[in-house]
């Protein structure tokens, strides 16, 4: 499996120094700060990416959150284009994929990072996340919802040539409530408190 290329579209809002075309850099250093909403934001916050080859068979998405800036929940949704359409966010058609519930990282005292990978199988052309509400806490002071790291991965020389729209669209015979609760791995990364 292969990490895909993606430059962010569409953003909501971010915190200055926080934008979300860091997330394109698919290697960051443990010095990474990752994409911040602006300060006191509107929920749901919305990031979409567009995959530099085309359209791509997706196979495992992978979210490092924020040790404090948490959200509650991320939705997933993967966005194609009709047959004969030049791609773009305008005529993209969205299938809802599923969706993550996170940890509120109270128990790891807000200094451990947690990530989710779901795995999932579709093609798609852009992959859209709405971050919902954060979760509260004394770190938090500003109510920002932040992710560190986004990694979209497939099977390698994925990439359909102008046959975008023909492929399928679905998910492994989950439903969003699987997904939630089948195809979630918490793991905890150790992280600055300064970031």
């Amino acid at each position: 499996m292969s990490k895909y290329a993606y430059r962010v579209v569409s953003c909501t809002s971010n915190d200055e120094g926080h934008g979300a075309s860091v997330l394109e850099n698919m290697a960051p250093s443990k010095h990474t700060k990752g994409w911040s909403s602006e300060r006191f934001c509107q929920s749901p916050q919305v990031i979409v990416i567009e995959f530099t080859r085309g359209a791509v068979e997706l196979r495992k998405v992978q979210i490092l959150s924020h040790q404090f800036k948490i959200a509650r929940q991320i939705d997933l949704h993967a966005g194609m284009c009709p047959q004969g359409v030049h791609p773009s966010l305008q005529h993209a058609k969205w299938k809802k994929l599923g969706h993550l519930k996170l940890n509120s990282n109270e128990r790891s005292n807000y200094m451990a990072r947690e990530l989710c990978s779901v795995y999932v199988k579709c093609t798609a052309v852009y992959l859209r996340l709405v971050i919902g509400a954060h979760f509260p806490n004394e770190m938090n002071i500003f109510d920002q919802v932040g992710i560190i790291l986004l990694n979209v991965c497939g099977p390698a020389g994925s990439h359909n040539q102008g046959k975008s729209s023909q492929l399928p669209l679905y998910i492994l015979n989950y439903n969003c409530e699987d997904i939630t609760h089948r195809c979630v791995c918490w793991c905890f990364v150790q992280a600055s408190r300064l970031s």
